[in-house]
């Protein structure tokens, strides 16, 4: 990738201004707060794109800084690049209200899709992190982030499993641990749900537990009042066989009396036929006379009363038997629904029972989603593994690299540099290893700058990107500046350094004259 023009619409203190680039290394030479910092952000703005943030942050946030001064409305630019022998003009409004972004090749004349992933494929594939931590470089940055080896063990084995980085280690890798997570989440809301049915299933089977001792209860207790009617029925029924007996015997003693009279007659004729005083005779034929009738009149009247008196209690005793029936009817068939009740309560009960076994039993075997997850671990840990060993083998190559490049910008004094795979850096100073707080501020700049040069060898392989500079040489001595210089004559890369000092443009003269 080559940048052929910016041209800047409204951007911090710019308004309607275009720098044209060649190939090689360009010296954008000017004093402080002449714009270079501004331009150096322009070109990253406008590769990658830039928001406000919100709240606090916002003050200091890059869109702010960057807001022009003249026209705060219209906030906007384009740059016009190479990339793949084919000439693209990238424009952007960074306008809060009317952002867009246009993507359009110059050279086959067609408007191309501006979406950021399109974009960062004529980047050679690779997003801000990477750029901002290799070939652009701002003011006091030199040093690389953490995020960096992050994205270097994530090209490294990316690119050994397809041999052009374009797949995504990390993101594979924070996809299957969202996607263990959402299934360690589903096993334990399939765990709660499952002790939710258990605790259900213990309740419910409690609770019909409990309808099935009350049903028991009510049918004894209407079972002990059937046994009571059915008694006092058949007491009631030997009551009143008792009271026909008596009637019965009433009568007889209503016979007896009234043969007794009769039995006085007979004794009347045989005292008539004994020749008795008339007047005896008429006597005690009269008293017997009277007697007997008496007797007949009582008996008759008695039993009229007691016939009366019975039919009445028999009356009602087959009033009381009809009740005391309909009542044995009534509790019969209540017993007959209870113990229907009680016969489907035990049915549930078992089925209830049979469930909470069922629930505690797939409790306790192991699920599918457990294996799934550990399948998840396992291949998350896979790759993981995978990476290292791979990082490994492409560690020794970066320190290589870097240490080539370190050794031709410091003549020598360096030649070897030991990397970790966190980049955490150690130097051979020949009979030990030294620390980076160990050596001088410039010689710590020129390691970083190496570091980033050549992690920049390895990301941008088939698009080597322009070397954006933003007075990053300020501690270098001019034997340092003019090595580094050198270097980056000879890496066959665009380089845009924007510099407040002009012994840049002079070493590199010097070295052009060397080299010619």
């Amino acid at each position: 990738m080559e940048i052929i023009e910016l041209q800047i619409k409204h951007f911090g203190k710019f308004e309607n201004q275009t720098l044209r680039f060649h190939g090689g290394v360009n010296v954008l030479y000017g004093e402080n707060e002449m714009g270079k910092t501004t331009l150096h952000a322009f070109i990253r703005a406008i590769l990658f794109g830039m928001e406000r943030e919100r709240g606090k942050a916002s003050k200091n946030n890059e869109y702010v800084l960057r807001e022009p001064w003249n026209n705060p409305s219209y906030y906007a630019g384009s740059i016009r690049f190479e990339s793949g022998d084919k000439l693209y003009r990238l424009t952007r409004n960074f306008s809060e209200n009317e952002q867009s972004v246009e993507l359009f090749c110059e050279t086959d004349g067609v408007e191309l899709p501006s979406d950021q992933e399109r974009i960062q494929e004529l980047l050679d594939g690779f997003n801000e992190a990477a750029f901002c931590n290799t070939v652009f470089v701002g003011q006091r940055t030199s040093e690389t982030a953490a995020e960096l080896a992050d994205e270097i063990r994530n090209f490294v084995t990316n690119y050994q499993e397809e041999g052009n980085g374009q797949l995504n280690v990390k993101q594979a890798i924070t996809q299957l641990k969202e996607k263990r997570q959402d299934l360690e989440r589903k096993r334990k809301q399939d765990s709660d749900e499952k002790k939710e049915k258990i605790q259900k299933a213990k309740v419910k089977t409690k609770e019909v537990e409990r309808e099935l001792a009350d049903l028991r209860a009510l049918a004894e207790e209407q079972g002990n009042q059937l046994v009571q009617k059915r008694n006092r029925r058949s007491q009631f029924m030997q009551e009143r066989r008792e009271s026909r007996e008596d009637f019965k015997k009433n009568t007889s003693l209503w016979i007896a009396a009234f043969l007794l009279q009769v039995i006085a007659a007979v004794a009347v004729v045989v005292i008539w036929q004994l020749d008795l005083s008339p007047w005896l005779f008429a006597m005690v034929a009269a008293i017997d006379l009277i007697v007997l009738l008496i007797i007949l009149l009582q008996i008759q009247a008695k039993k009229q009363r007691a016939e009366r008196k019975i039919q009445a209690r028999f009356h009602k005793d087959e009033q009381i038997l009809k009740k005391m029936e309909l009542e044995e009817e009534k509790l019969n068939g209540k017993q007959e629904i209870l113990q229907e009740e009680i016969r489907e309560k035990m049915m549930q009960l078992e089925n209830c029972r049979e469930i909470l076994e069922e629930e505690k039993e797939q409790e306790n075997q192991p699920q599918k989603i457990d294996q799934k997850i550990e399948g998840l671990q396992i291949a998350e840990n896979t790759i993981r593994d995978l990476s290292s060993e791979m990082y490994q083998e492409f560690s020794q190559k970066l320190n290589d690299t870097v240490s080539d490049i370190l050794s031709m910008i410091t003549r020598g004094r360096y030649t070897k540099v030991f990397l970790d795979e966190r980049l955490n850096i150690r130097i051979d100073a020949g009979d030990h290893l030294l620390y980076l707080y160990q050596v001088s501020r410039g010689t710590m700049d020129q390691i970083y700058f190496a570091l980033r040069m050549a992690v920049g060898e390895f990301f941008f392989q088939e698009e080597k990107l322009p070397v954006i500079l933003d007075d990053v040489f300020v501690m270098y001595d001019e034997r340092r500046l003019k090595e580094t210089l050198r270097w980056l004559y000879h890496s066959d890369r665009q380089v845009l350094l924007f510099t407040c000092h002009k012994r840049e443009r002079e070493l590199l003269q010097e070295i052009m004259k060397e080299e010619a």
